[in-house]
């Protein structure tokens, strides 16, 4: 668990297993978690929809001794989790208020609405343009956890 607001800053762990490997790109396949079904935000999250995420782990080092079928263990630090939460939802939610309270400056209702779903559009396409920088900031950390399949 993550007791962020507790002071306790653990990496965010999940075990999946390799699903193919291309080059130093090891591609993890990993299954909804029990914990899914018990947390209090299964309902908003995303990832508690999907029976299986499918991760691409730039593993250079690892990919050599892993092969497809082998279970993993995927981490990452719990602050970028935080940092992908703030970007897909608290700057979105941000510049939707401050384009909703452009009525407050004068603009009609139905104008400061356009322009706040069109400041969204903007930074979301920024933001998939980013999408190179994104993977070097959000780096996955991947070791093996059972010995090679034969």
């Amino acid at each position: 668990m993550n007791y962020y607001l507790c002071g306790v800053k653990e990496p965010i762990r999940h075990e999946g297993r390799v699903e193919r490997i291309d080059g130093s790109l090891v591609r993890v396949v990993i299954g909804q978690s029990d914990a899914c079904s018990t947390c209090e935000a299964g309902v908003t999250c995303r990832a508690a929809g999907l029976k299986e995420r499918r991760i691409d782990v730039d593993a250079a080092d690892e990919a050599a001794c892993l092969k497809p079928g082998d279970r993993v263990l995927v981490t990452a630090d719990s602050r970028m989790g935080r940092k992908a939460v703030w970007l897909a939802f608290g700057v979105p939610l941000l510049l939707l208020a401050a384009g909703v309270g452009l009525n407050a400056a004068g603009l009609s209702e139905g104008a400061s609405l356009l322009a706040a779903f069109a400041v969204l559009v903007i930074y979301y396409v920024v933001l998939a343009g980013m999408r190179r920088r994104m993977k070097r900031v959000f780096q996955f950390r991947i070791e093996r956890v059972s010995p090679p399949t034969v």
